[in-house]
């Protein structure tokens, strides 16, 4: 606005500048005598009504460029509409603008984020965020450290958090925001989006692609990785049990008993897994009839057994198509995690171990991996390299 104004007085001034010397020069050429000032009349008017002209298109163009009065810049009353209208564009599009003062910690939303009456300016925001009942807790530190990280640089930051609603729900948002300055004062201003859905759907895609089709356990990625977060993050004397399983003669199961009850007693047994683990087991099917689990609370040998020797047994079952019948055992392996331990494979490896002890028995068994006959062996075949 203030550089329409600026625009329009200098063109002011040319126009009156250029007038004023016209008349001057007609006037001067009056009193040398080469013209009367009656013959010089309609000169005179004729350059200055070409003056206006020309300074009124020079206007006209300016207004245009610069999105005058036709309502796509500043109105007659010097606000600009596409900024009043911007609260009601984002509402529509499903977002809430917001604008934070770091100096005064005060936060102004264009609407509230449940819809109702809550209140659209904050006061104390940073100082309050703990006690804020909104904010889920896990993400009061993360939001925090995400208001003063954009505070203090450039660019488009966002972060993804969950807001609680009436019913006590916690829903996704995400909030993209940036700084700028308006004055001398420093201000944060963006955006707020519900993405709980999107959220959903993505988490439902990724548990897909971590879940076998089958049986509807994780997949061999997924343990790999839970035991090797395990690992990585475990406290000081914390111990996990790796058991890794295997069904006995299922391929002449499946074979003498067809496909379609080979893939039954397959989901069967998965769910035969879900129904004998404790709640924080981390089951999957490794592939084709081998399955494993990891109890990240399993820290003793005597404990693993009572769960392994359990499992062996309550899972049996006979299975028949009218002609021939099966009935279904499995061998088990487990092996304790040690201090040394680094990553799944070297925990995996041990229980393997185990599981080839069992299958040796005779199978139908629980077999846990024997630390000191390992290590008898290896220091009599030391060439085994166990260790």
């Amino acid at each position: 606005m203030r550089g329409k104004r600026a625009l329009i007085a200098s063109q002011t001034v040319i126009l009156l500048a250029s007038a004023v010397f016209a008349i001057f020069h007609i006037y001067t050429l009056a009193i040398r005598g080469r013209a009367s000032v009656e013959d010089l009349f309609p000169v005179a008017a004729a350059i200055s009504f070409a003056i206006i002209l020309a300074t009124c298109a020079v206007m006209f163009i300016a207004d245009k460029l610069s999105g005058g009065s036709d309502g796509k810049g500043t109105d007659e009353t010097g606000s600009d509409p596409m900024l009043e209208y911007l609260p009601m564009i984002m509402t529509k599009l499903g977002c809430i603008v917001f604008e934070y003062d770091c100096k005064d910690d005060s936060i102004r939303l264009s609407e509230s984020v449940d819809g109702k009456d809550s209140p659209l300016i904050i006061d104390g925001f940073l100082s309050s965020l703990e006690s804020n009942p909104r904010i889920h807790p896990s993400d009061v530190y993360r939001l925090r450290e995400f208001t003063v990280s954009t505070d203090s640089k450039d660019g488009l930051s966002t972060i993804e958090i969950r807001l609680a609603m009436d019913g006590g729900e916690y829903i996704w948002y995400s909030i993209k925001a940036f700084k700028v300055f308006i004055g001398e004062r420093s201000k944060v201003i963006g955006s707020i989006s519900n993405i709980h859905e999107m959220k959903e759907e993505r988490q439902r895609l990724i548990e897909k692609a971590n879940t076998d089709p089958l049986t509807g356990l994780y997949t061999r990625d997924v343990i790999r990785q839970k035991v090797n977060d395990f690992l990585m993050f475990r406290g000081e004397n914390e111990v996990g049990t790796l058991f890794h399983i295997d069904v006995d003669n299922f391929k002449e199961m499946n074979d003498l008993l067809g496909h379609t009850m080979g893939d039954k007693v397959l989901v069967d047994f998965a769910q035969s897994l879900r129904i004998a683990c404790p709640n924080n087991a981390v089951i999957c099917r490794m592939g084709g009839d081998e399955f494993a689990i990891f109890l990240p609370e399993c820290g003793s040998a005597e404990k693993a057994k009572e769960v392994g020797e359990y499992i062996v047994s309550s899972v049996q079952r006979t299975y028949s198509n009218n002609v021939n019948s099966r009935t279904l055992s499995i061998s088990m392996g487990a092996a304790l995690t040690c201090e040394s331990d680094t990553e799944f494979s070297q925990v995996y490896d041990r229980a393997d171990k185990a599981l080839s002890n069992a299958k040796a028995k005779g199978k139908s068994c629980f077999e846990i991996f024997d630390y000191v006959e390992e290590t008898r062996q290896y220091e009599t075949f030391p060439e085994w390299g166990i260790f």
